[in-house]
């Protein structure tokens, strides 16, 4: 294993502190920290009260059996109860037990069945709330680590801003990875999951501007800088922590990266790479910048939409985005077509694809500029296609909806019967409230796609979810 020297300065994984010249092994069982790690207090994250006091204690028999009593209160109801709270304050204090409750909480969650870490297999992975959200789920960092296999190093990957460790441990399934975070809560929960998965990797505190790594010992970087101002998401790539220097001095500095953006990130302020799309059990996750040799597959012409499903293979398309040209009106069966294919603009690409692979077939075609939705006589599996049967197609208009749907009161079906809506074309209307509404009359379960046309204004069609 490489060594990862730091500019004359290196770090000892026997104290955690600065010492004589190396980084730990990257088996190493301390949390390293280095020089000006700690983040200034306006940048600090939500880590819900949990202090890396109250995280050593967690780790004490103590605090493991604190935790373990929570468990077993947490499997009695979703929520513990005034009475069960009560009962727990009688053995540990108050910030204690709140610190136990915020990690148990996220464990269950994580872990649950179509948790982001559920193949992990276990019920030791360690996050508060707001970090397990903005984590990257375990499928999708195996994906992408498979992106990084291909420059066949075997010397580490270094993951900056790792978070609680979602890239990190995908990564370090695979590969040597070297996880870097600013945050000294999040930087402890990091290096517990990652000693935990029991994968060739180490976490150390550090800025990413700090000077502790030679990127020539380094495969390549992966860093995921912070999208929000407090409870607010930001798409802007100048708006980006660490800003936009220190992202193109990642990128000129190593042969080979992959920054994490949100999927509305604007393309078109990204320095040159490769963008892919990445959905995960239908939902449009992130978008990832390959830069360097990682880019260079694909080329910064092209783009990549991935669908991870849970339930097969990945599915992966390449190519040049563009819009839709040939619309027309919904026929007998509707497909959505996966977000991730949509917002690289390969709707298009797809149906090309599929028409030169089944000759002969149904075409598809259409309905939106954008590929959101298409149409064909025949039905049709794909693992980027939701399907629908069309039942009726009319101009959207809501009283006449209502009306096709029901009679205009309570219908037979009751409470019985779902409704979902569903919308494309930037259409300002709240789908809750009609779900809500048009569900008291539906005599039916259906789905209801209301999408603007090319020529016919706004439509809708009453379909059923095949």
């Amino acid at each position: 294993m490489a060594d990862m020297t730091a500019g004359g300065q290196s770090m000892s994984g026997a104290s955690g502190k600065p010492a004589n010249g190396k980084l730990p092994p990257l088996t190493g069982r301390t949390l390293v920290t280095a020089p000006n790690a700690t983040a200034a207090a306006g940048l600090r994250p939500d880590n819900a009260g949990v202090t890396p006091a109250l995280l050593r204690w967690l780790e004490s028999p103590q605090g493991q059996a604190c935790r373990a009593a929570v468990l077993v209160e947490l499997h009695q109801s979703k929520s513990l109860q005034v009475r069960q709270i009560a009962a727990l304050r009688r053995s540990w204090s108050q910030p204690q037990l709140h610190a136990a409750i915020a990690l148990v909480q996220s464990q269950l969650t994580a872990c649950q069945p179509r948790g982001k870490f559920c193949e992990l297999g276990r019920q030791d992975f360690w996050a508060v709330p707001e970090a397990l959200q903005q984590a990257t789920s375990y499928a999708v960092a195996c994906h992408k680590a498979r992106r990084f296999q291909t420059l066949g190093a075997a010397t580490p990957i270094i993951d900056f801003c790792s978070g609680i460790g979602g890239d990190a441990i995908g990564l370090a399934a695979s590969l040597p990875v070297l996880a870097v975070e600013r945050d000294p809560v999040r930087a402890r929960l990091l290096w517990h999951n990652l000693q935990e998965a029991h994968f060739p990797a180490a976490a150390i505190q550090a800025d990413v501007d700090t000077p502790f790594y030679n990127a020539a010992k380094a495969a390549a970087f992966h860093i995921d800088p912070s999208r929000r101002q407090g409870p607010k998401r930001l798409i802007r790539w100048a708006d980006m922590t660490p800003g936009p220097a220190t992202l193109l001095n990642l990128i000129t500095t190593f042969d080979a990266g992959a920054i994490k953006l949100s999927p509305a990130v604007d393309f078109e302020s990204l320095p040159p790479g490769h963008i892919e799309l990445i959905s995960d059990h239908g939902t449009t996750v992130q978008a990832v910048l390959w830069t360097g040799k990682l880019a260079e597959p694909s080329g910064p012409t092209l783009r990549t939409a991935s669908v991870l499903s849970g339930d097969g293979p990945t599915w992966t398309i390449t190519g040049r985005p563009r819009p839709c040209q040939a619309l027309a009106l919904p026929n007998r069966f509707v497909f959505e077509v996966d977000g991730a294919v949509t917002r690289a603009g390969l709707a298009a690409e797809l149906i090309g694809q599929l028409a030169a692979n089944a000759p002969g077939t149904a075409p598809l075609t259409a309905i939106t500029i954008d590929g959101g939705y298409l149409t064909a006589q025949a039905p049709l599996r794909h693992p980027a296609l939701t399907a629908f049967e069309t039942l009726d197609v009319l101009p959207f208009d809501q009283a006449r909806l209502q009306a096709r749907l029901g009679s205009g009161g309570t219908s037979s079906a009751g409470a019985s019967a779902i409704v979902e809506v569903k919308t494309r074309g930037g259409l300002d209307l709240n789908t809750d409230d009609l779900q809500r509404r048009w569900q008291k009359i539906a005599r039916c379960s259906c789905t209801v796609l209301i999408f603007r046309a090319a020529s016919a204004g706004v439509m809708a069609a009453i379909c059923n979810r095949l």
